[in-house]
């Protein structure tokens, strides 16, 4: 739905009870409001693919500042600079994920990504690099995920750990005994 946007009219959209809306400003083209339960966000779309960016959240940036910002952005039509940081391609991959994702899971995801202690640029990743963390099912699926998230935004050309099978959890060889358990409550 195109509307203009000021922030009188962005103050009365309402949030949806479930899912989200995407509203249109009539007077910057590719710029929008996307509106979920939680949250408004601007957005933009942009490039030859049309892809979506979050631009911020409302009211944390201005209606004026994000229109500024959406201006630029398709005035640059280049949203991603090409060389980027492990650190910078994470925070990137989890601000966006905040937008749609629980909490609990992103902070999964932050520990997941976490591993890696060096920050080297985002294309000199190796599979080598990512072999000791691969042993945990959870670890090697957010790592697939958020390369397959950098190919969609032009940081890498291929999935390091592309074809990295998911291993599987192995079963506890002990579990605690009803007393044990007591113990542990009554503690």
């Amino acid at each position: 739905m195109r509307i203009r946007f000021t922030d009188l009219a962005i103050g009365k959209l309402a949030n949806p009870k479930d899912g989200k809306e995407r509203y249109w400003d009539e007077l910057t083209p590719s710029f929008g409001l996307s509106v979920t339960k939680y949250a408004k966000s601007f957005i933009i779309f942009y490039g030859q693919p049309r892809r979506s960016k979050t631009i911020g959240k409302y009211p944390s940036i201005s209606l004026a500042d994000a229109r500024k910002e959406a201006k630029r952005l398709l005035a640059n039509q280049s949203t991603r600079k090409r060389s980027m940081t492990l650190s910078e391609a994470r925070e990137a991959y989890l601000d966006e994920c905040r937008e749609r994702i629980r909490p609990a899971t992103i902070r999964q995801y932050a520990r997941c990504l976490g591993y890696l202690n060096t920050n080297p640029d985002i294309r000199e990743i190796k599979r080598a690099d990512l072999a000791p963390y691969l042993s945990i099912p959870h670890t090697t699926i957010t790592w697939k995920t958020f390369f397959n998230w950098c190919i969609r935004n032009d940081l890498v050309d291929r999935n390091p750990i592309i074809g990295e099978r998911i291993p599987k959890n192995t079963p506890r060889s002990r579990v605690l005994t009803s007393r044990e358990l007591k113990a542990i409550w009554n503690y």
